[in-house]
Parts: structure tokens; sequence; C-alpha cells
């Protein structure tokens, strides 16, 4: 019963007892006043009541501002681990509709192994009642998965008693894939030591063994060239037809080697990189080979090439590889015919080197650009099959690609391409 109630009920007895005017009036006149300050008292505390209700909406409103705009998902679970409240960021992580979260069990949108790992982790945070912390991995409705870790913690009621768990949970994708980068990172430099380690051993092996090799090669091609100039026609057409052999194997050996220093010596002018305009390289090219040109009564064209950024060495010996490829591979008949050409596309050049010559088989489009591979017999076409193999390494190692399209019997179009940096 509150004051003013009492104060009405002894008002009222007042009323009863009392049979004198003067006495009833005067105690009226006391019992309004009193009235009168019991809901001045009231209206205060009203007033009181209405502001902490006002503070407290604003408190209610700013919470469920904080709880759904929050960058961390909130998951309101049951004692049964049933969903029965989740803010925006838990609907956007696990990409589902709200309606479909609701009243779902929390183990559905993770997957199998993870399912275990949860349930281990809500069963330690009811044993303790202390929050506990796990890293689990999440499923989406369009079959996405994220890694995220998840802190959980009970809920419980006015009096005291267990209602439920909160969950939080973090998307830790991000950190997963960093901590992956960097054990990655981290393998690479390893690799990348152990590369430059065995590519140094691999140098020096090669300069040796080439270095001792053509040692050999040097006396076995004096002492035969001897023998040729002594006993020539002296012997036998045998042993002469023998000794040329000799003298053959020998220079096409050593051509061979000197074939693999350059080829392993590719690469290692990277810094020596420049603008070039390509007609420039293009026509040192044309120089190296004037005379073969001239002796076969070639012809080679080109459209305006453009200005490119590389090895301008390098990029010779690309158009002069090329080139003479053309030039010794060309028909008994026609006198070669060889055009360059340029184009751009995005962001690099694709150069094309065509002729008229002999061409090939598509089978043996890619056969040709490795060390030594030959469609011919041994001498029935010069060289040592290594031109074609140097211009897919130079051109590989400044990150474009080379291919060739032929037809037997037409001609041959060798593409490169360059990044126009």
């Amino acid at each position: 019963m509150t004051k003013a109630d009492k104060i009405y009920d002894i008002a009222e007895k007042i009323l009863h007892e009392t049979t004198g005017e003067g006495i009833l009036h005067e105690n009226v006149i006391r019992l309004v006043s009193e009235l009168r300050i019991q809901q001045s008292a009231l209206e205060i505390q009203n007033k009181e009541l209405r502001k902490t209700q006002v503070s407290l909406d604003k408190s209610r409103k700013k919470y469920l501002e904080l709880y759904n705009l929050s960058s961390v998902g909130f998951f309101t679970l049951n004692k049964e681990l049933i969903v029965k409240n989740v803010n925006l960021e838990g609907i956007r992580l696990v990409g589902r509709n709200k309606s479909d979260i609701i009243n779902a069990p929390f183990v559905l949108f993770l997957t199998d192994d993870s399912q275990i790992i949860f349930s281990r982790c809500m069963k330690k945070t009811l044993e303790t009642w202390d929050t506990q912390e796990c890293e689990v991995e999440f499923i989406r409705k369009d079959k996405s998965h994220f890694n995220a870790n998840i802190k959980s913690r009970i809920i419980l009621d006015e009096m005291e008693n267990f209602r439920g768990f909160q969950i939080a949970v973090k998307d830790i994708s991000a950190n997963k894939m960093v901590e992956e980068l960097k054990k990655s990172q981290k393998r690479l430099n390893e690799v990348i030591t152990e590369l430059e380690q065995s590519n140094s051993e691999l140098q020096s092996f090669n300069f040796i063994t080439s270095h001792d090799l053509q040692e050999p090669l040097r006396t076995m091609g004096s002492y035969a060239g001897l023998l040729k100039r002594r006993y020539k026609g002296k012997i036998d057409e045998d042993a002469d037809d023998f000794i040329e052999y000799i003298i053959s194997g020998a220079s096409r050996m050593q051509r061979m080697i000197i074939g693999l220093q350059e080829y392993s010596h590719l690469g290692r002018k990277n810094s020596n990189l420049e603008h070039f305009n390509a007609e420039e390289v293009l026509n040192v090219a044309l120089f190296n080979l004037q005379y073969v040109i001239k002796e076969c009564h070639g012809e080679v064209t080109h459209d305006t090439l453009p200005v490119i950024y590389g090895n301008k060495e390098e990029i010779t010996k690309v158009f002069q590889n090329l080139i003479d490829n053309a030039l010794k591979f060309r028909k008994k008949v026609f006198p070669p015919r060889i055009h360059v050409s340029a184009k751009k596309e995005n962001n690099e050049y694709v150069f094309s080197v065509s002729d008229n010559g002999i061409g090939m088989e598509e089978q043996y489009t890619d056969r040709i650009f490795e060390v030594f591979k030959r469609l011919h017999p041994i001498g029935e076409y010069p060289g040592v099959g290594m031109g074609l193999a140097v211009v897919k390494r130079i051109i590989n190692l400044n990150g474009g690609y080379v291919l060739v399209e032929s037809k037997l019997g037409i001609g041959s179009t060798f593409y490169f391409t360059i990044y126009n940096k």
C-alpha cells in the first residue's frame, strides 16, 4: 500500500468518526495538504522514472546498434545449442537468411570435423562457466568455407540459473592466409637458396666440363687433321672417310659444347635491360647474316617495329636465330622470302617471322624447340639443334612465349611475345 492510499484511508476514517464541522474542516484541509505533498513527490518520482526509461531506451538502442553493427558475429544459443538470436555480422558470415538461422542447430553451419571441436568447447564452457575459445571451419550455403575463431560464454537468468550460450565468431581466414603465405614464402626462400646454390654448382660444373671436354676434342681434331694431311690417298678410300668422320665428329661436338655454354649463360645479363627499337636489333641480325642471305639470294622484309624493353644482345639472337633457321630450311627451287612484323595485344607485343620454306608437320612443332632435337639426319642441314632452343629460353626468361605454325611444303611462321613495359 502506497503512502497516498494510507492517507486516503485515514481521511475516510476521520470523516466517519468526526461529527463537528470545524474539526471536519480542519482535518480535511490537513489531509488535502498531505495529499498534495504526496502528489508532488509522486510526480517527481514519475519524472525520474521517465528519465530513467528514456535513458534505458537509449542504452538499449545503442546496444542493439553495437550488437548489429559489430564486426564480430554474435549468436545466442539455448541449452540445446539451437540459435535463438543472431546479429547482422553473424548472418553475413554464415551466408544465409536470418529465417534459416533462427531455430537451427548451430552445428549445421560447421564442417564435420569442426562440429566435434565445437561440441568439446561448449562442454568445457558449461563445466567451467568460464569463457572458452576454439578455431573451427564454417561452411556457407554456397558451399564456400572460412576459418573462424569462436569465443563462448554462458548466459544466466535473473536467478543466476544457466539459460544458454553467447557465441562470438570472428572470421580469421585472412590471418590464416597470411600465415600460409608466410610459410610458403619461407619455403620459397629456402627453395630459392637451394636453387641458387645448385645453379652455382651447375655453372661451375658446366664451365669445368666444357673446358675439359674441349681440350681433348681439340687434340683429337688436330691429330685427325694431321693424319688427313699426311696420309690422305696413301692408304685407301675407307681410311680417308674414317679420318673425315673423326674430324667432322670432333668439330660437331665442339660446336655442341659451345652451344651449351651459350645456352647456360642466357639470362645472366638481365641487368643490361633498356628500351630500344626492335628494328635496330633486327638490322644487327641481318648484318650478321648478310653473306648467307646474299649467297641464297634471300630477301628479308619487315613492317614498322615498336620500341621494346629488354636485353638488346639477347633479342638480337632471337631475330638472328629465327631468320637463320628460315634461311637454312629453305626450298631448293625458290629463293627464301622472310617477313618480320609485330602487333600490340593488351600489354605485350606479338612478333612474327614468316618464311616460304619447307615447313613441317604439326606433330613436330613442339619438338623443334628442344635442345639438340633435329627433324632431319645429321649432315643434311647445318647446325647442331641449338638455335630454336636458345630462342625459346630467351623469350621464356623475359616472361613471354614462343610457338610456330607450319604447313609442310608451304612455310612456317614463328611467333614470340615481349611485354610492353
